[in-house]
């Protein structure tokens, strides 16, 4: 493989997976170095050897690209969730971004809501159940004077 290869191949494994100019970025930067490694009178064939197959390395570019911004290339974030409201961030992405007190200030709320919630239905079911008890309590009466 030469050096025109190499690059094509690069190209080809980057393009629609990352943006444009992260192509055109990365295309010109390993262009530069391996001239520049040429200039310092180094093999081309060694200089290509030690950058290795030119696929792996566009997959370690996607990765890092995928990292850095967070989002896959379709928009959605590592979870697969595609990001909702005016944010344009998923709700996980959001709740990690939040530091580590308004986590637990969160977390404080929502078992508030879930107890409140429980405690209303039980208060709504109150009457209900003790009514049922009642009528339990004097059918076990009855047939205990039978």
């Amino acid at each position: 493989m030469d050096r025109y290869e190499f690059i094509s191949t690069l190209r080809t494994a980057l393009t629609g997976k990352v943006p444009g100019t992260t192509v055109e970025d990365n295309i010109q930067y390993y262009e530069e170095y391996i001239e520049i490694q040429l200039r310092q009178g180094k093999d081309e064939a060694a200089v290509l050897e030690a950058l290795g197959d030119p696929r792996l390395l566009a997959r370690t570019i996607i990765e890092a690209n995928k990292y850095a911004e967070g989002t896959d290339t379709y928009g959605g974030d590592e979870y697969g969730e595609i990001p909702s409201g005016g944010s344009g961030k998923s709700f996980k992405q959001w709740y990690r971004e939040r530091p580590q007190w308004l986590h637990t200030i969160m977390n404080v709320l929502l078992m508030a809501l879930v107890l409140f919630v429980v405690f209303t239905l039980l208060q709504a079911l109150f009457p209900l159940i003790l009514m049922i008890m009642v009528v339990m309590w004097v059918f076990r009466l009855i047939r205990q004077l039978r």
